[in-house]
């Protein structure tokens, strides 16, 4: 059994489960994303989305990666203060104006809703705790125009 710890107050224990290395867009329900004008699809996910979970007063950044390739979205989740890279996120759902993640490795999640094309504010959830989890996506700086 594989034990992580986030802060003190938060456990997660985990199995080494195989999970999908990517999933299909067919496996994914988009639905209509208009969002103040603009559609958001599951491709529009891509690049790295950053934020901070806040527990006891203390911020602890997550970092979501997702590449799109193929048809395929694949989702990767570090928490770098806690030297916790890569981990799997095994189901992405896009529906509507929310977007959630299932994390099986730590028995955790993600939901939130799309505010814009940039921003999704909403929760991690674990270990029957919920916790705010607002995420804004990294701009590139190299191409920034």
């Amino acid at each position: 059994m594989k034990t992580i710890i986030f802060i003190a107050v938060i456990l997660f224990t985990g199995l080494s489960l195989p999970v999908q290395a990517g999933l299909k867009l067919n496996h994914l329900s988009p639905g209509n994303n208009n969002i103040n004008g603009e559609i958001m699809v599951i491709k529009d996910l891509t690049g790295i989305w950053e934020g901070n979970i806040i527990v006891q007063e203390v911020s602890l950044p997550v970092i979501f990666r997702f590449e799109f390739a193929d048809d395929t979205i694949k989702g990767l989740m570090d928490s770098p203060a806690q030297n916790v890279f890569g981990l799997h996120v095994d189901k992405i759902e896009l529906s509507k104006n929310t977007l959630n993640l299932n994390i099986p490795s730590v028995d955790g999640g993600y939901s939130g809703e799309i505010q814009n094309i940039d921003s999704i504010k909403g929760l991690w959830s674990q270990g029957g705790m919920s916790y705010p989890l607002d995420i804004k996506r990294k701009k590139d700086i190299l191409n920034k125009p």
